[in-house]
């Protein structure tokens, strides 16, 4: 955990006890991600190396678009991308209660003076300001 409470990727495979499968964003991307899985770590098996990057190993990631995880089913275009730096502190967890800003908001937040960072976006107060 760095000093803002955020989890990188492999701390965040920890807090989901050791099970794939768990939701995550990017704050540049229009999508939501799902873990499919860590290269060279079986489900329920530990990572090896020291916290907080376990020899930085790569991530598979099926990224969905979708407005919100509940909106996600079969349906849903989606694509597999692959993680080279887990380690790092861009990718945070969402849960059923996240839901996608509109582009306008996302364009908006993008060329206002405030930096938009992902520290930033899950910070909703930006919100309050698009009503």
């Amino acid at each position: 955990m760095d000093s803002n409470g955020l989890l990188n990727i492999y701390e965040q495979y920890y807090e989901a006890n050791l099970k794939y499968g768990f939701y995550l964003r990017e704050h540049t991307w229009q999508s939501i991600g799902k873990v499919l899985f860590i290269a060279g770590v079986q489900e329920g098996k530990r990572l090896t190396g020291n916290p907080p990057y376990f020899t930085n190993p790569k991530v598979f990631v099926k990224l969905y678009y979708a407005n919100s995880i509940n909106a996600i089913n079969e349906n849903t275009k989606s694509r597999t991308i692959r993680i080279n730096d887990g380690g790092t502190y861009r990718y945070q967890p969402v849960d059923s209660n996240f839901i996608m800003p509109s582009k306008e908001t996302f364009e908006k937040k993008k060329n206002s003076k405030k930096i938009f960072d992902s520290y930033d976006y899950f910070n909703d107060d930006f919100l309050k300001d698009e009503k």
